[in-house]
């Protein structure tokens, strides 16, 4: 018997059964499949037993139209880093890999054939930036810079990212900006797709327009460098409240949902876009989310996977909405990874996952 590999192997649906297996002899045989899925620097991904099926005189085509024939599959391993980014992704992380089938007889166990084939994955992303966002105003000293991640050939192992802060003069562009005013602020050797504006970096002046973009670097060398945005910081924070007008006064009696000084907020992610978790102490969960689309309801929900454990309907306004939700109650686990989901009443959905800070 044998065990052909197709000439292409379909890396999107992560499928790694697709073969076809001749029966040169003269009946049938019941038979399964072993196949082990391993890539060139992390080893074994993914290990599994197809059920027992019958292998008929001929050739028998195996691929999506007919995988219930392998089921129930019987997984002795898979790694999880990999199953969730194929789950968020439907596709594998870029690599050179290795897939094996090994074709068995179901009452001898004995070995009737193997096939092995390579390929490789290697898709480059470029990075968007996500908040603040393009055009904006905001008034926090210590804003939270967040861009999707990088995904550059195979050899890019040890990039790092990089932010850079300019002021924009009156009669520049932002482009033209990053190009010739010297930093207000730039920094190096950030890992994450997210950095918090530091208390000791030079402070924002009110009515200024920055613009700031992201770059990758490799061996001291830009590599790759995202888009170029803009944002105006106002100074809301340090204006007295007796110089209110009536009627900022009746509009912010309006207007609920409003940011409290003095606390860490997240930004919500819309559904689909890629997003890294976050680590939260024991007690409050603060987020906050740009209704851009004029909503005017939501229920948010705090899952454990299928499971829900908190939920609430509540208004929004226009513009960026503030939330503290309190998440001591709930006796979290440091051990797993939680979901917080948004359901706008117009079908958005925007999604925060966190894990629980573990106690020193």
């Amino acid at each position: 018997m044998q065990v052909q590999r197709p000439q292409e192997f379909s890396a999107r649906t992560a499928q790694i059964w697709n073969c076809v297996i001749i029966n040169a002899g003269n009946t049938s045989r019941s038979v399964y499949l072993h196949a082990i899925l391993t890539e060139g620097k992390k080893g074994k991904l993914a290990e599994a037993n197809s059920a027992v099926f019958t292998s008929p005189i001929g050739s028998l085509q195996i691929n999506h139209t007919n995988y219930n024939i392998l089921n129930p599959e019987n997984v002795i391993y898979k790694d999880k880093t990999y199953e969730e980014h194929i789950v968020r992704t439907n596709t594998l992380p870029n690599g050179m890999y290795t897939v094996c089938l090994t074709l068995f007889d179901a009452q001898t166990k004995a070995k009737l054939a193997e096939n092995c084939m390579n390929f490789t994955i290697n898709q480059l992303t470029p990075m968007n930036l996500v908040f603040p966002a393009d055009r904006s105003e905001i008034c926090e000293p210590n804003p939270l810079f967040i861009w999707t991640p990088y995904r550059g050939s195979l050899n890019n192992y040890g990039f790092s990212y990089q932010i850079k802060i300019v002021e924009v003069l009156k009669s520049q562009k932002p482009n033209s900006a990053v190009k010739t005013n010297p930093c207000y602020f730039c920094t190096g050797g950030i890992q994450e797709t997210k950095y918090q504006y530091p208390f000791t970096g030079l402070p924002f002046q009110d009515n200024q327009r920055y613009a700031w973009y992201i770059s990758i670097v490799e061996n001291k060398k830009e590599i790759s460098i995202s888009p170029v945005w803009e944002f105006t910081w106002k100074d809301c924070i340090s204006e007295p409240l007796n110089q209110q007008t009536e009627d900022e006064k009746e509009e912010e009696e309006l207007v609920s949902n409003k940011k409290i000084q003095g606390k860490n907020y997240y930004f919500l992610s819309h559904l689909g876009q890629s997003q890294d978790e976050v680590t939260l102490n024991n007690k409050d969960l603060n987020f906050y989310f740009e209704n851009i689309s004029g909503i005017r309801k939501v229920l948010y929900s705090i899952q454990d996977g299928a499971s829900i454990l908190l939920q609430k309907e509540m208004d929004v306004t226009d513009s960026y909405n503030y939330f503290t939700t309190t998440i001591e109650t709930l006796k979290l686990s440091p051990n797993k990874k939680y979901m917080l989901k948004i359901l706008c009443d117009n079908a958005d959905q925007y999604t925060l996952k966190f894990s629980i800070q573990k106690n020193n």
